[in-house]
């Protein structure tokens, strides 16, 4: 056994060579798509418009479908997701039809095909996915003589060899070219892209990444985890349903924390195909009456996913955190002040390093506590003047300080008395630009403006258009810039039908690719 020491810094595990490689692994699948990044190790990518091309190409004769790209190794060794149960239906279905004359009863005889699906957490901890022993003989029954003869030519696997195909998966991808539809073509297609933009990362990086191919950014995330390492995974939109039956609820994103624990406790359902068929009334009570949060349950535990993919490479927020757990957990202000402190110092240093690279500053810090006083974690944030120069790590320590301290009175607890903490965590947020968007009108940015003649600004047409400005009848600075932000959202954004979406993640990730008919391909 190889033991691996994780470089440290600040007391605590050192992420800086992750994140770096993470970043070169999004700069490599930006050239096959638009990129969301989600984590330091995971991103979606939208590869509707390449797989389009794709089949342009196939149309054109300049590729073959089949030869080119379904049979090709970047797509022929793919595994599909929910191809077990479809080859048990197909199976059953001959069956019965070749029995039905000989069988007084009308019974087939077949078992139906059950998928035992591991939880997120037992993934975590090695478990995978199986088809169940006691059906696995009357499934496979006429294939018994050929997989005991594989068996016996079985070779080891080696450390990140991806997992062999199955069966199941050989099968659907074999079938004859006039039984694809254009939707499944355009699935075959992204993965193609998908599997392209996988090899370029292995070849100019080193790195090996999963990939999970499907219709939208859920079930991309969800499908690229199936068959690690180093694999790609492809699910149709047909087999979704069947997929989520016996699927555990914290498979699916946005489930697996506390929400999920709750929902199968309260609903006595422990799979997103129970989680599907709970009356309206009985999840809403379990919500809380939360509108909102109940629909989007209701369309996640169908795998409705609107969300698209948007292109962003500035993180959202800066974040660093600790856990302690059991008898490390903190239970004395003192100890909280110092781990505060060296949170505070690493948040510092990438703080400053993100202003470097994007020009800008932050104007909230968070604190986030998790303790036995709360159910979840608690988050309690003080505002930073967004200049940077409040962002020292002594200066983070001690509002950091200040909020802990705020967090304790509400809860009237002196000399943390009963208190345990076991998970801290300072977050910088809420940025701004060195140059707000207010303050570019002035410079370049009334060159871009609409309906403007750029020669005119060199011609008087200036002060006629200061004076336009001025008529206008004023807006809020908020409105402006909800405007301008939903400009360029449109602009960055592929439009909405014939999307392809991937989710990748980084290193040993998956990509996902999600696409109907007329609906985006998403990678994860």
């Amino acid at each position: 056994m190889i033991f691996v020491q994780v470089p440290t810094k600040h007391s605590k595990a050192d992420l800086k060579i992750y994140r770096d490689a993470g970043a070169k692994v999004a700069a490599e699948l930006a050239k096959h798509g638009t990129i969301e990044r989600a984590s330091i190790d995971e991103a979606y990518l939208d590869v509707t418009k390449e797989a389009n091309a794709v089949l342009e190409k196939c149309e054109r004769n300049e590729m073959d479908f089949y030869r080119d790209v379904l049979m090709s190794e970047r797509v022929s060794r793919s595994h599909v997701a929910g191809a077990l149960e479809w080859e048990a239906r197909e199976r059953r279905r001959k069956e019965k039809k070749r029995m039905r004359a000989s069988l007084s009863d009308g019974s087939s005889g077949q078992q139906e095909v059950v998928v035992t699906y591991a939880s997120h957490r037992d993934l975590r901890r090695g478990a995978v996915d199986e088809i169940d022993a006691s059906n696995k003989t009357s499934i496979n029954n006429n294939n018994t003589d050929k997989e005991d003869k594989e068996n016996e030519e079985h070779v080891e696997r080696k450390a990140g060899d991806p997992p062999p195909q199955d069966e199941a998966s050989k099968s659907w991808l074999n079938r004859p070219l006039s039984e694809w539809s254009h939707r499944e073509k355009l699935k075959i297609a992204g993965a193609y892209v998908c599997n392209v933009a996988r090899e370029d990362c292995f070849v100019n990086l080193g790195y090996t990444l999963s990939c999970g191919v499907s219709s939208n950014k859920m079930l991309a995330k969800l499908t690229s985890g199936m068959n690690k390492p180093n694999c790609c995974t492809i699910l149709e939109e047909s087999f979704t349903p069947s997929l989520l039956e016996h699927l555990p609820i914290d498979r699916i994103r946005g489930l697996g924390g506390n929400l999920g624990e709750e929902l199968s406790e309260v609903l006595g359902v422990t799979t997103i195909g129970g989680l599907a068929k709970a009356d309206r009334k009985s999840l809403l009570m379990a919500l809380g009456r939360d509108e909102k949060k109940t629909l989007w349950v209701q369309r996640a535990a169908r795998g409705v996913d609107d969300d698209p993919v948007k292109e962003r490479s500035a993180p959202k927020s800066i974040a660093t955190s600790k856990t302690f757990r059991g008898a490390m957990c903190l239970e004395t202000t003192d100890q909280v002040l110092k781990w505060i402190g060296e949170l505070a110092e690493e948040l510092s240093e990438r703080t400053e390093l993100d202003g470097q690279d994007w020009k800008r500053h932050p104007k909230t810090l968070t604190l986030g506590i998790r303790s036995n006083l709360t159910a979840h974690s608690a988050h309690r944030s003080h505002p930073l003047s967004g200049s940077g120069n409040d962002c020292q790590a002594d200066n983070l320590k001690t509002l950091g300080g200040t909020i802990f301290k705020k967090f304790l009175a509400e809860w009237g607890i002196m000399n943390n008395r009963g208190f345990q903490c076991t998970v801290l965590s300072l977050t910088t947020s809420n940025f701004k630009l060195e140059v707000e968007k207010s303050d570019v009108g002035q410079g370049l940015g009334k060159f871009l403006k609409r309906g403007v003649d750029v020669f005119d600004l060199f011609d008087g047409g200036e002060e006629k258009l200061i004076m336009k400005s001025a008529k206008s009848s004023p807006r809020k600075k908020g409105e402006e810039e909800e405007n301008e932000e939903q400009t360029r959202f449109t602009t960055l954004s592929p439009p909405a039908a014939n999307k392809a979406r991937t989710t990748t993640t980084m290193p040993s990730s998956s990509l996902h690719d999600l696409s109907g008919e007329d609906a985006p391909l998403f990678t994860k």
